[in-house]
């Protein structure tokens, strides 16, 4: 019986007739980021949208985060001055410390006056600066203007808010689907209560709001998790494509996602041609910038389970770390950074219970025969779980006989083996997500 895969990137006519119909959804995080970008980026992006103010609309959840958060962040805004000048300041003191360390202010010595008046004079100008730098710096006041302009888009454009009974059957079908590791939202998972299933809520509102409007959708957001978006070696490649084909199933409309810097991109041609490309390349250096802070984030925590796992290898424990949902760049990080107790590293994984992708991702980021043959260990108890990882990651002959040679067990020989015979087939499972050349967030 033939089977026709659904389609992960739309084509050309497709992207020119979502753009030209859909209603455009700003996510919370987008709209906090307006009290970050420039005044330059910001008045660029409040611009496009009152260009298609039509054809804006936001789910109730992501009005409410956006009120419940958007204090906090303007606060963090004004703070930086402080910040700022607290570490300017104790730099200063740093010099005066050093001179006097190195005995350059005795006052018999000729230079010892002219130092202590180059000290005054760095200290004079550098409180000069400050403060007329102070009188430019964002106050909460500076805000108003800005608070005025997104209320003012979204008046009569906002969902309605879901009931007690609603929000209580979100987090039980949510509680299943983050067992499942399903995105959106499973990297929230640990927050408490309710904020568990906050990105959960807003897709389904988007879901019920295109299905009653029968609109495709373009969601815009700069949150960067994984639980979003297709990420290969670090990098954004576009949508999850398990949004993709839900958002079909569930309405049978067009979905698709951008970062605020691909948004920019493509409404330059749809749009507003007088974008210009600087205001692009500074939402492309926020997101760059957010990928390094997640990227960094992850390797921390990497190094976290690593050590409570070297520490404290009880059952709880290991339990306790796979309830977290490490990512496929931590488990490679742990896969490498704990092969020396192979029966820890099986335990976690066995655990976390990883998708075939995931394990296809640790093994392609772990390219040692040491850590193939220790995850092929540590998965053998799902026969077809190394069945995926032999088929995904397509290993060199000469890699299988290391990984068979770093292997003494026949059980876990005969595993490998049986594994590579079934890899067409779990090949199949995973056809949904195209083998295209890797890109960025881009049609």
């Amino acid at each position: 019986m033939d089977c026709m895969l659904p389609k992960y990137r739309p084509t050309k006519e497709e992207f020119d007739e979502m753009w030209n119909k859909c209603v455009f959804i700003p996510d919370t995080s987008l709209l906090l980021g307006l009290y970050r970008y420039s005044s330059g980026l910001r008045v660029s992006i409040i611009n496009i949208f009152e260009k298609i103010s039509d054809r804006l609309w936001i789910p109730h959840q992501v009005a409410l985060e956006y009120y419940d958060n958007r204090d906090n962040v303007i606060d963090e805004e004004v703070k930086k001055y402080n910040v700022i000048k607290s570490i300017i300041t104790e730099n200063v003191k740093n010099i005066d410390s050093q001179l006097n360390k190195k005995d350059l202010f005795k006052k018999y010595e000729e230079t010892s006056e002219i130092t202590k008046d180059l000290v005054r004079n760095i200290n004079r100008g550098i409180e000069k600066e400050l403060e007329a730098v102070s009188e430019r710096y964002p106050k909460r006041e500076t805000f108003e203007g800005l608070d005025d302009a997104i209320i003012k888009l979204f008046i009569g454009k906002v969902g309605t808010p879901y009931s007690l009974k609603k929000l209580e059957d979100v987090s039980k079908i949510g509680f299943a689907r983050y067992e499942l590791k399903l995105p959106p939202g499973y990297k929230d998972k640990g927050k408490g209560g309710i904020k568990d299933y906050v990105d959960l809520i807003v897709w389904f509102q988007i879901m019920e709001m295109a299905k009653d409007k029968k609109h495709p959708i373009i969601l815009i957001l700069d949150d960067l998790k994984e639980d979003w978006w297709w990420i290969s070696s670090g990098k954004i490649v576009g949508p999850r494509p398990e949004l993709i084909q839900e958002f079909a199933s569930e309405v049978n409309l067009q979905f698709y996602m951008y970062s605020t810097d691909q948004f920019l991109k493509y409404a330059k041609q749809y749009i507003d041609t007088n974008i210009k490309d600087e205001v692009i390349e500074e939402a492309k250096e926020y997101r760059d910038d957010e990928e390094r802070r997640l990227r960094e984030i992850e390797a921390s925590e990497a190094i976290r389970l690593v050590d409570l796992a070297s520490r404290f290898p009880s059952a709880a424990m290991l339990a306790s770390i796979a309830a977290a949902q490490p990512s496929a760049e931590t488990l490679a990080s742990m896969a490498s950074a704990a092969y020396s107790s192979r029966q820890t590293l099986a335990n976690i994984i066995a655990l976390a219970q990883p998708s075939a992708v995931m394990l296809a991702s640790v093994a392609a980021a772990q390219s040692s025969a040491e850590t193939l043959a220790s995850i092929a260990s540590a998965a053998y108890s799902s026969r077809q779980t190394l069945a995926n990882i032999a088929a995904l990651v397509q290993p060199s002959a000469a890699m299988l006989a290391s990984i068979a040679a770093a292997q003494s067990s026949a059980e876990t020989l005969a595993g490998i083996t049986a594994a590579l015979s079934e890899g067409s087939a779990a090949k199949s499972d995973y056809s949904i997500i195209p083998q295209e050349k890797e890109t960025d967030v881009d049609e």
